[in-house]
């Protein structure tokens, strides 16, 4: 995968779901949709 190009918070926010478990991500990702 490249990552030349890509948003530099997509990048941060795509090594915090690889750090992190899956379901803590979706957690943290719905609870900021709710907010």
């Amino acid at each position: 995968m490249s990552m030349k190009g890509v948003d530099k918070k997509f990048l941060r926010n795509l090594k915090f779901a690889k750090k992190h478990n899956k379901k803590h991500t979706k957690v943290r990702n719905e609870a900021k949709a709710a907010e």
